[in-house]
């Protein structure tokens, strides 16, 4: 029973920082999880706190009143009680509760019991799985430690590698593409750079992004790519081979192919040339393996490794988490991170608010291609666009959708454009501004 007493008087602590000090509510935004937290009136606080500081960057001290007050109907009658009496008690305290003699101190004790909880959760869990050796594993691998991210202090005036090491990083390149299309996207696609492909339903975004991962490997980038629900292993394995065979598996699509390799637009007619193939045979097991072989023998020792998830079922830091390990593991570090596509991913946890968990993906995504222990890698996803972007000729920044925030996370956006008259004649169009006015 002490031992329980001293748990909880942890997460009060933890919860009554939260409330009140702007220092602490800063950094343990970074790591709060209300499923770690035992109490659960305490989980939903923390919650609530974690929410107004990444809309206003404060405590919010006394508007945990009000808060409370809009939360009310969503909790049961105890917790109602509990969080009525336990707010009541901080009434006119709170400057007084807002001076913490020692922040780092605080964020340590709640890293530590944050750390511990996800332990115990992680050992029950594997226990439970004993009877299925492979899900136990599973468990065991994707246990990720709760930690804050380094910043490191740099001397301007002193520190000349660390100035050309980010000459070197941000601005070039980790693949390029040749023609205007490269002259207009290839300057986004450095280290540290989160990039998305935005575009209607059905308009090739899988597509572009198999096209991009191959043009990764080309450039000996160690790629990483991540299918989580659109299409299984298997479907991803046969749509990569046949990029690569440049033909497909089904006869019906190897008659008379056409490829263009010209196009352009005379008085808003769209003139398009064509290298065209008489009728192949579809494609085998047998040639995707030879062709695979010979891209093999043409990128040497890069690396790149294929993981599929279902739909709804792994966050962006679960991801992350598996990149962790193969570098523990491995020493296998992505250069080039591709996820097929952030809409269906689930939000981080601890955002139990709609509004605010599309914006969660995003921000850990962000997040992720700064990470100087993943070596900064290149984070390319595809996103849905809005249901009026099918009628429009040119994507703009309207056409998102669930949170417009996402724009303040990317680096940039790819717009895929085509007309019903372009699709028929195989074009796309690109833009990179997203803009109003493409």
């Amino acid at each position: 029973m002490q031992v329980k007493k001293i748990m909880i008087q942890k997460e009060i602590q933890i919860c009554l920082n939260a409330i009140t000090n702007d220092d602490f509510i800063s950094e343990y935004s970074q790591f709060h999880d209300s499923e770690l937290l035992n109490v659960e009136m305490v989980a939903n606080v923390c919650d609530w706190c974690v929410d107004y500081y990444r809309e206003f960057e404060k405590a919010p001290r006394k508007n945990i009143q009000k808060i409370f007050i809009n939360k009310i109907s969503g909790l049961s009658e105890e917790v109602q009680e509990q969080t009525k009496d336990f707010l009541s008690n901080l009434s006119d305290k709170y400057e007084k509760l807002s001076v913490v003699e020692d922040v780092d101190f605080e964020i340590k004790e709640a890293v530590e019991h944050l750390q511990r909880n996800r332990l115990k959760q992680t050992a029950m869990s594997i226990t439970d799985s004993l009877d299925n050796i492979e899900r136990a594993k599973e468990i065991v691998e994707n246990h990720t430690n709760i930690t804050l991210e380094s910043n490191k202090v740099l001397d301007f005036f002193e520190d000349d590698e660390a100035i050309e090491s980010a000459f070197r990083n941000v601005t070039e390149p980790l693949l390029k593409y040749s023609g205007a299309f490269g002259q207009m996207f290839n300057e986004f696609l450095t280290k540290g750079a989160l990039v998305g492909i935005m575009a209607p339903e059905k308009r090739g975004k899988t597509f572009f992004t198999i096209n991009i991962l191959l043009q990764a490997l080309k450039y000996m980038n160690n790629v990483v790519y991540f299918g989580v629900g659109d299409m299984s292993k298997e479907q991803m394995l046969i749509r990569i081979c046949i990029t690569l065979a440049q033909k497909s598996n089904k006869v019906k699509y190897c008659k008379s192919i056409k490829y263009p390799i010209k196009a352009c637009y005379i008085d808003d007619i769209i003139e398009v040339v064509y290298d065209q193939m008489d009728e192949v045979e579809p494609l085998t097991y047998e040639e995707s393996i030879k062709v695979r072989n010979l891209f093999k023998e043409l990128i040497g020792n890069t690396n790149f490794k294929l993981k599929c998830y279902p739909t709804d079922s792994v966050t962006v830091s679960e991801l992350k988490a598996v990149c962790k390990e193969w570098k523990r593991k491995e020493g296998f570090i992505a250069d080039v991170v591709i996820i097929d596509y952030a809409d269906i991913l689930l939000p981080e946890k601890g955002n139990t608010e709609f509004r605010h968990q599309e914006n969660s993906k995003w921000k850990a995504l962000r997040n992720w291609s700064l990470d100087e222990e993943l070596n900064l890698p290149l984070v390319i996803t595809p996103t849905q666009t809005d249901a009026d972007s099918v009628k429009v000729e040119t994507l703009t920044r309207s056409n998102f959708s669930e949170d417009k925030r996402k724009f303040s996370h990317a680096t940039m956006f790819l717009g895929l454009n085509q007309t019903e008259e372009e699709k028929k004649k195989k074009v796309m169009r690109a833009n990179t501004s997203i803009s109003k006015g493409g």
